[in-house]
């Protein structure tokens, strides 16, 4: 049984470059620290006490590298704060905070050019289509235009 996301993936120019960025503007701790060549080494970092890791992952050993891009989304209590913040470390934001509707969203780039997210959930998720809901859940409402 799977029981959690383990890692997820970014390709990075300068892993140096890339565990600073992240150790100093998130407060990410490196977890691992393989050497895997000349070309770089296996980096895995992560917030402290949380068990997903972020994989910081030699673009020069993956040559297909541009075609795996990924996109990731941070959990943050405050995307304002956080946004603020990070402006006072010099992170640019590509987009500013933005309401979702759902949630609060800022994106950004990292220095080698992965688009991160930063993401504040202001409401529950809705239910799952052809899912049943939990025993004592409330029922989701009806689509926009319909009645109950």
């Amino acid at each position: 049984m799977i029981r959690s996301v383990y890692s997820v993936t970014i390709y990075v120019h300068n892993q140096n470059e890339a565990i600073r960025f992240y150790r100093e503007m998130f407060g990410f701790e490196v977890r691992r620290y393989e050497p895997l060549g000349p070309a770089g080494s296996w980096v895995e970092m992560a917030p402290p006490g949380r068990e997903t890791v972020l994989v910081l992952y030699p673009q020069a050993m993956q040559t297909d590298w541009k075609m795996r891009r990924g996109f990731i989304l941070l959990a943050c209590d405050d995307v304002a704060a956080t946004h603020e913040a990070m402006v006072a470390k010099g992170v640019n934001f590509t987009q500013e905070p933005s309401s979702l509707g759902w949630g609060i969203m800022a994106l950004f780039t990292d220095p080698s050019g992965n688009e991160i997210g930063l993401l504040q959930v202001t409401r529950a998720a809705g239910a799952v289509p052809g899912a049943r809901p939990a025993q004592g859940s409330i029922p989701p409402p009806p689509p926009p235009g319909r009645k109950k």
